[in-house]
């Protein structure tokens, strides 16, 4: 579940096999007697009531234009996304909102304190409708997922204190804004025009580690030096190849930008032993 490319109009991660998981409509439960008509295109999202495209949401034959939500973890154990009609005029709200494993909020399956898989919420006020789909399969296999909400929190952490050690600050890429270094070079975009150890690499952003990249990064920190030559900077890629946990680092000023293994062994064990937490 890539909450960015939600966000631009994108679904195709979220192209695997959904379940409807709890129904609810003038507070009573319709589970069993609302029909699974829940579909997934690269360009719309819909249950057969409400659909969700670039071009809005769409209700009762109406497209709304939305507004877009950074939607705070019940636990503090992450972000989910909220795209609601903006039309507050409006008798009929209309919202989709997205929580990726790992986090709190929405809705957890039962004895769960964090989503385990991937959930989206579409609701109505119209008969206070809820609808609430989990993620059977994807192409990002959830049972397998090396990276969530509570691990990112932790490199977050130990990145902190360890840029500290370094006398360095690190900027840390949000899953939003691009994270931008002193050479002008954007990550994680950036990452499509890299070669990894001097060859061509399939690497990208993957939220759980488990994606379609060769190598899948989780987190992204930078930091610009200001002693000359400038410009310069470090760019710390912590990913997963072949499941396994590695950083990659940038420290290129000029060119394409050719990414190699991070040689500090505090920061490689840091990292594996979060990642393996």
């Amino acid at each position: 579940m890539d909450l960015n490319q939600i966000q631009d109009g994108d679904y195709s991660s979220l192209q695997g096999k959904w379940k409807l998981e709890a129904a609810e409509a003038q507070s009573k439960d319709t589970t069993n007697s609302t029909p699974n008509d829940f579909k997934v295109t690269k360009n719309e999202i819909t249950n057969g009531t409400i659909t969700l495209s670039d071009a809005g949401i769409k209700y009762n034959g109406n497209t709304e234009d939305v507004t877009y939500n950074q939607v705070s973890s019940t636990a503090g154990n992450g972000f989910g996304l909220e795209i609601k009609t903006d039309d507050q005029n409006s008798n009929q709200v209309c919202s989709v909102e997205f929580y990726p494993i790992g986090t709190t909020g929405g809705y957890t399956l039962d004895g769960e304190k964090v989503n385990s898989k991937n959930t989206i919420v579409i609701s109505s006020n119209y008969n206070s409708l809820t609808e609430v789909y989990v993620e059977e399969e994807t192409n990002e296999t959830t049972v397998n997922a090396s990276w969530n909400a509570a691990k990112d929190q932790q490199l977050t952490q130990f990145m902190s204190q360890w840029g500290q050690t370094m006398d360095q600050d690190y900027d840390k890429y949000d899953g939003r804004q691009e994270l931008k270094t002193s050479t002008g070079t954007e990550y994680p975009s950036g990452l499509t025009k890299v070669t990894v150890q001097g060859q061509q690499a399939s690497i990208g952003w993957s939220e759980n580690g488990v994606g379609k990249y060769d190598y899948n990064v989780v987190a992204i920190y930078n930091h610009d030096g200001t002693k000359p030559p400038l410009p310069n900077h470090i760019t710390y890629f912590f990913a997963f190849h072949n499941g396994q946990p590695i950083i990659l680092v940038d420290q290129s000023r000029d060119g394409t930008p050719d990414l190699g293994t991070t040689q500090n062994a505090k920061l490689k064990a840091g990292f594996n032993s979060i990642a393996k937490s």
